[in-house]
């Protein structure tokens, strides 16, 4: 019988920085993807600084647990760079909640700690998730009216170097027709997309969660707006900036090259900037079909669309979206009462009569 550990006495920053220090491994063997690690890596390294890196782990409370939660959700939303009045959301303060007990999982195995306070916290997030609005996916009529916003006739820009439309215009048909995650998109190079001898498209989507990979077929009209946006791509220009006087090139062209999408600086772009140009798309969709969209809610109406046209299964779908089971899939899905609903409103036995 192995006797348990002894209790080992660490402050939260050395703890954390041990704790962290596993993650590389986890990585490689494929526990945790790359995308998770640095939101966990994030999560406590503010956790660090909201409960104080000099205090010893082994006496933290779960009340103290309760406050650091509070305070990370009652800061500003870093996502706005003028957030107002809006604090971060319920998912992030989950996902902040998550990192920390998986830090204090991982010290009560290892004896860095006597008990867990974790489930002794009163601060919970149980239940049914509610998903926000922008992350919900579009009716059709809303996916083809975003779409329209990014026809070659319209013109949004004064500067030819800032003219983007047809990048965006190829962005949002891969995200409404495949899915990819933002992450997945922004790390995908130009190779990955390509042709077989029988002359269909195929996106390698080689980044993805978990370290996965998966291929999925593309459309003709999406693959003609790559080819339109690949000929119009801006030229890749390395960032350089003066160190002692001497220029040093600090983002190198060689990416840029190979990176899928650029920005309109010639850079390979971020998920941030994906973010931006989904909502600055969305802001010019007509008044009465206009929301909130994020690349995530795109993701979303991909799945929903082909699902509700018949386009595909259920597990066409899990596999074209790159999820792990069936389970996910199915609870990931808009549930159609909404249309339901609408399309009840509108029939024409119970529409009223005008007089």
């Amino acid at each position: 019988m192995v006797a348990p550990p002894s209790l080992v006495r660490l402050t939260v920053a050395v703890a954390v920085d041990t704790y962290t220090g596993t993650f590389p491994r986890s990585v490689v063997m494929g526990s945790l993807s790359q995308v998770t690690v640095d939101n966990y890596v994030r999560d406590l390294t503010e956790f660090v600084e909201i409960i104080g890196g000099d205090r010893i782990l082994d006496d933290l409370t779960s009340e103290d647990l309760d406050d650091a939660v509070v305070t990370y959700g009652s800061k500003p939303d870093g996502r706005f760079n003028d957030p107002g009045d809006r604090t971060r959301s319920l998912g992030a303060a989950a996902r902040f909640m998550q990192s920390v007990s998986r830090l204090f999982s991982h010290a009560t195995r290892v004896g860095w700690v006597q008990l867990n306070p974790v489930p002794d916290m009163l601060v919970t997030f149980k239940g049914g998730r509610t998903r926000a609005k922008s992350r919900t996916a579009l009716p059709q009529s809303g996916a083809a009216a975003l779409l329209s916003t990014t026809d070659p006739a319209e013109k949004h820009v004064t500067r030819a170097d800032q003219d983007m439309l047809l990048r965006d215009r190829f962005i949002l048909h891969l995200l409404m027709e495949v899915g990819p995650r933002v992450s997945e998109l922004c790390k995908a190079d130009r190779a990955d997309i390509s042709v077989d001898d029988d002359g269909a498209a195929w996106f390698d989507i080689r980044h993805g969660k978990g370290g996965g990979h998966r291929r999925v077929p593309l459309s003709p009209r999406t693959m003609e707006a790559f080819t339109d946006y690949d000929r119009a791509r801006p030229t890749p220009a390395p960032r350089t900036r003066k160190v002692k006087g001497v220029l040093v090139e600090t983002v190198g062209v060689e990416d840029a090259k190979r990176a899928l999408v650029l920005t309109w600086r010639g850079l390979r772009m971020q998920p941030r900037d994906v973010e931006l140009m989904v909502h600055r798309q969305a802001a010019r969709m007509p008044a009465a079909l206009m929301r909130e969209v994020t690349p995530h809610g795109l993701r979303h109406t991909a799945a929903t669309l082909l699902l509700a046209s018949g386009a595909a299964d259920v597990m066409t779908v899990r596999d074209i979206l790159g999820h792990a089971s069936v389970a996910t899939t199915s609870i990931y899905l808009d549930s159609q009462a909404d249309h339901m609903v609408a399309a009840v409103k509108l029939h024409p036995v119970t529409m009223p009569k005008v007089c």
